[in-house]
């Protein structure tokens, strides 16, 4: 577990416990559960170029991965199966802008992270130039939810 939801707050000390846990966690799983934790994994190794070691966002961002996503999506695969509670309630979270995912299902907040990462990439092919685009919050916010998903998993 990532010691509490806590470290969501924190980018660098949460990444190299995100990488370890996503690790644990594809280690448990098979099949396509395990496939798409295997590119969430990659995402988040992007991201964290980004965030940690100071990578130019235009570059890593067309980079980000969704195939895995979009063949369960075709398959009608159930993402409730990565697990069947609901993200849980934590003092915490309440207070930050992810509270609106307290009681929501796996399956919506990986639809979420995922419609993140394919929103991000179609501004970055179609409006790379607007100044009111802050690329490094839309950056932390997706790896928020990254944090907050591999944190409910791993309950």
């Amino acid at each position: 577990m990532l010691a509490g939801i806590t470290d969501i707050f924190n980018v660098a000390s949460s990444a190299q416990k995100l990488a370890d846990a996503i690790t644990g966690l594809i280690k448990k799983r098979r099949g396509k559960a395990r496939l798409l934790l295997e590119e969430l994994k990659a995402n988040h190794d992007l991201l964290v170029m980004v965030l940690v070691d100071g990578s130019d966002h235009f570059k890593i961002i067309p980079e980000l991965i969704t195939a895995q996503y979009d063949a369960l999506l075709q398959e009608n695969f159930n993402l409730n199966a990565l697990k069947k509670q609901k993200i849980q309630y934590f003092p915490k979270l309440e207070k930050s802008d992810l509270s609106h995912f307290i009681g929501k299902t796996t399956g919506f907040l990986l639809e979420n992270i995922y419609d993140k990462i394919k929103a991000l990439q179609r501004r970055c092919r179609l409006d790379k130039e607007n100044p009111k685009i802050n690329w490094r919050r839309r950056i932390i916010n997706l790896h928020k939810r990254m944090v907050l998903l591999v944190d409910h998993l791993d309950r």
